[in-house]
């Protein structure tokens, strides 16, 4: 699809799977594409594999492409499906390229690794991929990336560039950039645990938001999201106090649980995900039982 078919289908929840490893960390495509086959038909939006919670950083460009691989395949155009890229201009450049010829419909472009840019520099790495090919480009806004009003007004020169997530938090840059440029993007929120911030990213112009939740409960995201496009208030605040905000204190007793908590969680509903990889470690024992408990009170799990 063209850069301005994906822009008008990015409303609603966004699935950011986790990837597969065996104990022994490499790559299990099989159990990923069982994890696409079961979230792809549940009325998701869009699917983008091998992004942050896919451990982008810990994959070499051979297990990007065939992460990638599998999940277009899987998928079969039923969806969208967006690719990560980043990494230095070089790699973030040759990633959007073989994402492309893959099938992907459009790119993310995560943070350059390290290095903290000047608003030039952020501007000309974004140019030099979104030049090199022709699907839709979505800007991450986050850490070492933040996209001023000047920079994104210079890299809508380029067609392709459609949309904007927001990791930062900052919710009054977020509300000033969307009445800015206004639906020349699309909007939508890329917190963490994305449904703790939902309302407040709603009410400032998102369509849409990135759930990892979506991995092992992708019916309550929905829930979650139809409920409050619906009014029902009392529903989200169910969620949110019942699901998300106990999640999200697993998430915060150590650092990269925000991606180890996904992998335990599909798991724990009976799918394979394997460990995450260093430097990043797992849920402790407690942590992982704790999670237990609380997906076993959104469905039934396997004994």
């Amino acid at each position: 699809m063209n850069p301005q078919e994906l822009q008008q289908k990015l409303t609603g929840v966004f699935s950011f799977p986790a990837t597969p490893f065996n104990q022994d960390l490499s790559l299990n495509t099989e159990a990923l594409r069982e994890n696409i086959s079961v979230v792809k038909g549940t009325g998701v939006s869009m699917i983008a594999p091998g992004c942050g919670t896919g451990e982008f950083a810990s994959l070499t460009f051979d297990e990007f492409t065939r992460v990638l691989e599998t999940t277009v395949e899987e998928v079969n155009g039923q969806i969208p499906v967006i690719a990560g890229t980043g990494h230095g201009v070089i790699m973030g450049r040759e990633m959007a390229v073989a994402a492309q010829e893959i099938g992907a419909d459009g790119i993310l472009v995560l943070p350059p690794y390290l290095i903290t840019p000047e608003p030039e520099g952020l501007a000309k790495y974004v140019a030099a991929i979104a030049q090199a090919v022709d699907i839709g480009i979505i800007l991450y806004n986050r850490n070492n990336a933040i996209y001023s009003e000047s920079v994104v007004e210079r890299l809508l020169e380029f067609e392709n560039v459609i949309g904007f997530k927001d990791g930062s938090g900052d919710l009054d840059h977020f509300s000033m950039m969307r009445r800015h440029f206004g639906d020349r993007l699309a909007w939508f929120n890329g917190m963490p645990t994305a449904e703790m911030t939902g309302p407040a990213y709603f009410a400032a112009g998102a369509t849409g938001y990135s759930s990892a939740i979506s991995n092992f409960l992708p019916e309550v995201s929905l829930d979650f999201y139809n409920a409050y496009q619906g009014g029902k208030m009392e529903v989200v605040w169910d969620i949110t106090d019942r699901l998300v905000k106990p999640i999200c204190d697993i998430r915060d007793r150590k650092r990269g649980y925000n991606i180890s908590f996904v992998k335990a969680g599909i798991e724990i509903v009976g799918r394979q995900a394997g460990p995450v990889r260093p430097p990043l470690v797992d849920l402790d024992e407690k942590s992982r039982g704790d999670l237990r408990k609380i997906i076993g009170f959104w469905t039934d799990l396997p004994e």
